[in-house]
């Protein structure tokens, strides 16, 4: 899986003292329509870039799946995020707009990085996974 785009306010709070805990924190990813642009630059919160954006449909729960096995470790010097896949279950009546996966903190709303998945997928046909692989991590720093 490509490395998360990381939006530039979560970068600079990593850096500022007000840093996302990514080890503990309520991470969620959720899934966003080709309604929703991206811009690193401005988007900062979850409530104002999902509003009428966000999937819906059989095994989707609005603000996303929240992540589990999430860690921060050095990969040589360079630290990266690894956490275990997530996985929407196939469902008759699931989605098939997602677009984007929004990486965010459920608990503040503020948002870490997206991944753009290319073309509109869904989990009607079968289950929807983000392969987020030890070997290669979500994110570096």
């Amino acid at each position: 899986m490509a490395n998360l785009v990381l939006y530039s306010n979560f970068r600079l709070r990593q850096h500022n003292g007000n840093a996302i805990n990514l080890a503990s924190a309520p991470i969620k990813v959720a899934l966003l329509t080709a309604a929703y642009v991206p811009d690193v630059a401005v988007d900062q919160l979850f409530a104002s870039v999902s509003s009428g954006k966000e999937v819906s449909g059989g095994a989707y729960s609005a603000g996303g799946q929240t992540i589990a096995g999430s860690a921060v470790a050095l990969d040589g010097a360079t630290p990266e995020w690894t956490h275990d896949d997530v996985v929407w279950s196939q469902h008759a009546s699931g989605f098939a707009t997602a677009r984007y996966a929004v990486w965010h903190d459920s608990g503040s709303g503020r948002l870490i990085g997206y991944l753009d998945l290319t073309s509109n997928r869904g989990n009607v046909n079968g289950p929807l996974t983000l392969d987020v692989t030890a070997a290669t991590g979500i994110a570096s720093f």
